[in-house]
């Protein structure tokens, strides 16, 4: 028998619509990921209402589609539901990914570690965008001769603006090549490595050009084939 229930969360109120096969509907807890993390955060405390018991497939689908279009379950905020039960397996075929189905899939994310990388992920994308951009606000460049930093503050010994030297991708620099610290300046290589500088200011030994059978970028930023060329 298939049987189609509606949860409700009796502390947030929040509905989730599902189906199930086990013979006591009451004690399965669903399968959504929203509601599941609901019910981790907020504790198992649901009521089970079961609206449809059912032997046909056919017939459950017609009854799930109906109902879930009728409760607007995937829009509205007051369902867990991130696509419309159809009483079936997995999502429908064509299935549409509104706006605020993805919101709540980030907030069902929220603190759970990605699976490939460990991460876990504390905040939401508009908040991780908002604090990046935070990041360089109000500060500006600074350098000792040596490196570059960002800073709200000029530091003792520290002055205005950013030092350039002659290479790409330098990470002494602070950040990512712009291209203003190649502009004006021709590529050369020593036969082990590429480089940025001033017509006649490169070093003794270095020629003009890249080496032999080498596509891609410099120094770390290298990238492309090397058609059999050993990579350095």
């Amino acid at each position: 028998m298939i049987y189609l229930y509606v949860k409700t969360h009796n502390i947030t109120g929040l509905k989730y619509f599902g189906k199930t096969t086990q013979k006591d509907p009451n004690s399965y807890r669903g399968s959504g990921k929203y509601w599941k993390r609901h019910l981790s955060k907020h504790g198992n405390n649901v009521s089970t209402e079961i609206i449809g018991i059912f032997s046909s497939n056919e017939d459950c689908e017609t009854f799930a589609t109906q109902f879930s279009e009728k409760n607007n379950i995937v829009e509205s905020a007051e369902w867990a539901n991130l696509i419309n039960e159809n009483g079936l397996d997995g999502a429908p075929k064509g299935n549409k990914i509104s706006s605020l189905t993805k919101q709540k899939i980030r907030q069902s994310l929220i603190g759970k570690p990605n699976p490939k990388t460990k991460y876990v992920i504390k905040e939401n994308r508009e908040e991780r965008s908002e604090r990046c951009r935070n990041i360089s606000k109000d500060t500006f460049w600074i350098n000792n001769g040596v490196k570059n930093k960002r800073s709200k503050v000029l530091v003792n010994g520290w002055k205005l603006g950013r030092i350039q030297n002659g290479k790409i991708g330098d990470k002494s620099l602070g950040s990512r090549n712009d291209g203003s610290n190649t502009r004006g300046r021709k590529i050369y290589n020593n036969g082990k490595k590429h480089a940025f500088y001033f017509e006649g200011q490169q070093p003794a030994g270095w020629i003009r050009g890249k080496m032999a059978g080498y596509q891609g970028g410099t120094g770390a930023h290298r990238k492309g084939k090397t058609y059999g060329k050993k990579k350095l």
